[in-house]
């Protein structure tokens, strides 16, 4: 029995061998790149082995690997990685979070790309390129095991938070060049400590670089010789007037949480990033902005004290959260250069009126959200959209004129304002969830002839609105669309209309409502009252909806919601329902 058992398995041993060498299996390949042509060699886009040590081949398929791609070697668990001197560039994240060691650039690589070694726990050791002329953004951020850097003379620039959290740096070479230095590029680190410590009230990097500043003058004069002052070089700095002397550049945050900072001296024509420039310096209150400024992102965000601002130039962009929180800053004279304006961009402010230059056809999410003393704003005739919640809890908004031409107005656009009045020209095709609710004094509603759809909650707790009438053309009203209007008793509905979602009128102060013959999607608690006493629905026996109608009323006779009613047409169901007249709101609900 045993020797027929091995004759067995050698014949099954050697059909399988048999079969490996007819259809030639090869083992799999301790490492595969993906790769593609650039325009003067190969990129290589994805290292896909396991290898502890790889090296990047100088020609694939006879051309040079010239470039190494976004994210390319990405988490790779290698401990060393080599790549021939052919490469010239090496993109974003290219060895983000990776298990290397050790790494020597190639000497023909000029720039160190953004987030190139960032999260990688295990680097020691860097030896930059002689020629490099630019550290990235995080180039080298949170690498813990990386004790020191020798930075090449030929370095002018360093950009944000490059070596931010690598703890045990504490010695690096800085270039007697370096020009531009941004925002914490050694915050947590030895080196930085050691900076501090020693006890100087500027301290500098290179020759003409201000890294920060730790002195407590009230008044700054800068001297001469600095031509840079570094991304945060004034964080919470305590001086209330700063004369940047003869500075050339400015880094990202530059006077962050400069709480008694109230003047500041610029030289004309200087290079500067004004993102978070004046973030939450509560005691600035006004300022002249140069002709060549950009409005940055968060730049006077958080200035609690700033009434004025003057535009001496024509910027072309005001970014994101640029007023954001400047809540003595009642108005702005936005120059008709401007063309964009970014996401909550006067959000919490104190702005009591604002026109928007003809250029500017977006209002974007959250621009003027829980500004709460806008009173009168004056929107561009070239408005296309208004973005999600872009005048959300404005309750001093009272009215708005959208012009002819707009487009769409977003989810919460006006979610809690205080408009009370809403007429959207025939050009609106949409409107988002929410993008009227709980405009409790909204009293007067014209829709545009062109919405297809009224979405969900999109007037919900309008408690003021009396009358509605939905245009031809509109074929559904969603879920909650009309919920707890509770003055609401008029109700148009158009003979396009096919569905109407659940509790659409529920809660609302309706006698009688005609039921189109299109309808055919009908909620059982679609239209019910806030009232004690039954809503009639009219419809025509072709209703396409009649069982439905019928299956509400039975299924709701117990608590009194429904009464029908066939008619012949619409007609005559209005002057029934015109008979009913408007209920007594006040008297029903005890108020007034």
């Amino acid at each position: 029995m045993k020797n027929k058992t091995a004759i067995i398995l050698a014949s099954t041993t050697f059909s399988i061998l048999a079969v490996c060498a007819y259809f030639k299996f090869t083992p799999a390949p301790a490492f595969t790149f993906d790769y593609s042509e650039n325009e003067n060699g190969i990129t290589i886009n994805e290292y896909k082995g396991f290898r502890p040590k790889v090296q990047v081949p100088e020609k694939i398929k006879g051309l040079p690997v010239t470039e190494i791609g976004k994210d390319a070697f990405e988490g790779c668990k290698s401990r060393e990685i080599l790549l021939p001197d052919s490469v010239t560039k090496i993109e974003y994240g290219a060895f983000h979070s990776s298990s290397v060691r050790s790494f020597v650039f190639p000497e023909n690589v000029t720039e160190i790309s953004d987030i190139i070694f960032s999260d990688c726990n295990n680097l020691e050791s860097v030896i930059l390129p002689d020629h490099a002329e630019k550290i990235g953004m995080s180039a080298f951020s949170y690498c813990p095991k990386l004790k020191s850097i020798e930075i090449p003379d030929t370095v002018t620039e360093i950009d944000d938070w490059a070596f931010m959290c690598d703890k045990q740096l504490e010695d690096v070479h800085i270039p007697a060049g370096l020009q531009k230095l941004g925002s914490k590029v050694f915050l947590s680190t030895e080196y930085e400590q050691k900076l501090r410590n020693d006890g100087n009230e500027y301290i500098m990097l290179g020759n003409n670089v201000l890294y920060r500043y730790y002195g407590d003058s009230e008044s700054v004069v800068l001297p001469d010789n600095i031509k840079c002052i570094a991304g945060g070089a004034f964080y919470q700095c305590n001086a209330s007037s700063i004369d940047a002397g003869n500075v050339e550049y400015i880094g990202f945050e530059a006077f962050d949480s400069c709480k008694n900072l109230k003047s500041i001296k610029l030289p004309e024509n200087i290079e500067l990033r004004t993102e978070g420039m004046f973030i939450n310096c509560s005691s600035l209150e006004s300022i002249d902005i140069p002709d060549n400024w950009d409005i940055g992102i968060c730049m006077f965000s958080g200035c609690e004290k700033l009434k004025k601002v003057t535009f001496n130039g024509n910027p072309t962009n005001i970014d994101n959260y640029a007023f954001s929180g400047c809540t003595s800053l009642k108005s702005i004279d936005i120059p008709e250069s401007v063309e964009t304006i970014g996401k909550g961009a006067f959000s919490k402010s104190g702005l009591t009126d604002i026109s928007i230059p003809d250029k500017v056809t977006v209002i974007p999410e959250e621009c003027f959200s829980e500004c709460q003393s806008l009173k009168n704003i004056e929107l561009s005739d070239n408005t296309k959209s208004i973005g999600k919640s872009a005048f959300q809890s404005t309750s001093e908004l009272t009215g708005i004129s959208f012009p002819d031409g707009i487009e769409s107005i977003d989810e919460k656009a006006f979610f809690e304002s205080g408009i009370n009045s809403v007429v959207l020209p025939d050009s609106l095709t949409s409107l988002g969830s929410d993008s009227f609710a709980m405009c409790s004094s909204l009293e007067k509603l014209s829709l545009s002839s062109s919405l297809k759809t009224i979405p969900v909650e999109c007037f919900r707790d309008c408690s003021s609105l009396r009358k509605v009438s939905i245009p031809e053309g509109c074929t559904d009203i969603e879920m909650n669309a009309f919920w707890n209007c509770s003055r609401l008793y008029s109700v148009t509905l158009p003979d396009s209309l096919s569905s109407i979602g659940l509790n659409a009128f529920n809660g609302c102060n309706i006698s009688g409502i005609y039921l189109p013959d299109a309808l055919g999607s009908f909620d059982a608690q679609a239209v019910c009252s806030n009232l004690n006493s039954p809503v009639t629905l009219c419809y025509t026996k072709d209703c396409l909806s009649a069982s439905q109608i019928i299956d509400a009323y039975e299924k709701w006779i117990v608590h009194n919601e429904y009464e029908l009613k066939v008619v012949a047409d619409r007609k005559e169901a209005e002057e029934f329902i015109e008979s009913l007249g408007e209920r007594n709101y006040s008297k029903s609900n005890n108020q007034e």
